[in-house]
């Protein structure tokens, strides 16, 4: 039983302890004054600066990098108190906790907390902390949107070759990390959809992306989900009177990755234009692309009943 303190102790509190050491020593004090001010020997201070940063670690990031930044030149100044720092600390390390980096390190290093959609930090700590609280609001609109699907026996009508997946993003969310998806998608099995892990965040790459250029266009959308987009989608498009965006490829891109680079760069060109986002953006699809559509909303529940109504109407039409 080793809970996700651990991971804070062994491996968080090291980084930030090197980090605001290294800052310390740039701004000229000495091991035995940042060995005093930080709480450690200066044996422990020496080993700090001889530390290499990996900058590609899962707990390295911009929220670490900032508290460190705030600790070293609070301590510096001899304006920051001993409960504020502690206080820094602990509220960063609770986020972190909760659907953070040191969730995701804590799950890679026990596979068995995630093979049990392990919530546990979101729920002991989803009330009071803001940021916390963004985090469940999130998750909890991502749990009742999947219920919605696997309850439609339509919505395989809509589920492309490379799967759907939904994601929600966290006020001001500035990385995908910031953003909750479904690991592994949503497939079709026996006809009916279904994802088989639990939301988190970090979840998804490249619709979490789009999302986040998309709120850079309309801050108000908070959501979205990617289907399939063919005759039967757009002729249901057509019926419920959505605003739909179409994007015609113009080149054959060399990869996946510039694939999906170009769909995120057509998003913000709409912002940049002066154009409003649409409900749905479509990437028409091109040589070995798969036509798809994005559909946009407020949360994770809005977007999966414009697209449970999408799959609907595309039931209704193969029907005739």
């Amino acid at each position: 039983m080793k809970p996700p303190c651990e991971v804070a102790i062994k491996d968080l509190l090291p980084l930030i302890r090197a980090l605001v050491a290294k800052d310390l020593k740039a701004k000229g004090l000495s091991q035995a004054k940042i060995a005093e001010m930080v709480g450690v020997t200066q044996p422990a201070v020496s080993g700090y600066l001889k530390q290499q940063i990996d900058k590609n670690e899962p707990l390295y990031s911009e929220e670490v990098v900032a508290l460190s930044k705030w600790l070293a030149s609070g301590l510096a100044s001899g304006n920051l108190s001993y409960s504020e720092a502690v206080k820094g600390i602990c509220t960063l390390c609770t986020t972190l906790k909760c659907q953070g980096s040191v969730c995701t390190l804590h799950k890679l290093r026990f596979p068995s907390l995630q093979a049990e959609g392990c919530d546990i930090c979101i729920q002991l700590y989803s009330k009071g902390l803001p940021t916390v609280d963004k985090r469940y609001v999130a998750l909890s609109n991502l749990k009742a949107a999947l219920n919605l699907i696997h309850a439609s026996k339509e919505f395989s009508e809509v589920i492309p070759e490379v799967l759907v997946n939904i994601v929600e993003a966290t006020p001001n969310a500035k990385s995908v990390k910031d953003v909750a998806g479904i690991p592994g998608r949503i497939s079709k099995v026996e006809g009916m959809p279904r994802a088989f892990m639990p939301p988190e965040f970090g979840a998804s790459e490249h619709l979490a992306s789009v999302l986040l250029a998309a709120m850079r266009v309309n801050p108000d959308v908070r959501a979205a989900i990617n289907i399939a987009y063919n005759r039967f989608v757009r002729g249901a498009f057509t019926k419920l009177g959505f605003s739909v965006y179409i994007f015609d490829r113009r080149e054959t891109p060399t990869n996946a990755n510039m694939a999906q680079t170009r769909v995120i760069e057509e998003v913000l060109n709409l912002g940049k234009r002066g154009e409003p986002l649409p409900e749905v953006f479509v990437d028409a699809g091109g040589y070995w692309i798969e036509p798809s559509a994005y559909i946009f909303g407020s949360n994770a529940v809005e977007v999966a009943q414009k697209a449970i109504k999408v799959a609907e109407e595309v039931a209704r039409l193969k029907s005739k």
